[in-house]
């Protein structure tokens, strides 16, 4: 059970979601910066049967003077199937934080088909300041996560325009950055 103020359900799925306040996120936390055409993927387990119809984050800085395309989606594991991905996610993205933000999923309710590894993913545009978004403080800046049953848990592919329909993992930069993506 994860409780922050500002909205954040108490039960949210993500990778390496602790238990902390809003309030005191910047102590617990990092943030990190969504580059314009970064879509970062973050793995996360959902068990079989398990639903929800949003995607979000927790906002550290706003993104000014939008450019494109900013949605954050949900894919298999091994990238080859789009699930879902949000409605437009500019607005939230520009909100006043510290704020957690979510984005509703265009096909409505998600039901995960198994137990499984699913990727969380995130990309924005902003051509003025690029949004920041938390994570874990005990991602390294020089070392990037190692596999997980030969599966990468934070990746990014830079100069995307829009969500792909599919991606190949191991084709993306492995990340150092353990950015906290959830779902409700």
């Amino acid at each position: 059970m994860v409780s922050y103020n500002s909205g954040l359900p108490e039960a949210v799925i993500g990778l390496g979601l602790q238990a902390a306040t809003l309030t005191d996120y910047a102590v617990a936390t990092t943030a990190y910066t969504l580059s314009s055409g970064l879509f970062v993927a973050v793995l996360v387990p959902l068990n079989a049967g398990q639903q929800f119809s949003q995607l979000g984050c927790v906002l550290d800085t706003a993104g000014v003077t939008t450019s494109g395309v900013t949605e954050m989606s949900l894919f298999s594991r091994d990238g080859q199937t789009r699930y879902d991905k949000t409605v437009d996610m500019t607005a939230a993205f520009g909100q006043t934080p510290p704020k957690a933000i979510t984005g509703a999923l265009s096909l409505g309710q998600f039901t995960a088909p198994t137990t499984d590894l699913y990727y969380l993913c995130a990309l924005t545009h902003f051509s003025g300041t690029a949004p920041k978004i938390i994570g874990s403080p005990l991602a390294s800046t020089t070392a990037a996560f190692a596999a997980i049953n030969s599966r990468l848990p934070s990746i990014t592919f830079s100069g995307q325009a829009t969500t792909p329909t599919t991606f190949t993992p191991s084709s993306g930069s492995v990340n150092s950055a353990a950015y906290y993506l959830f779902a409700q």
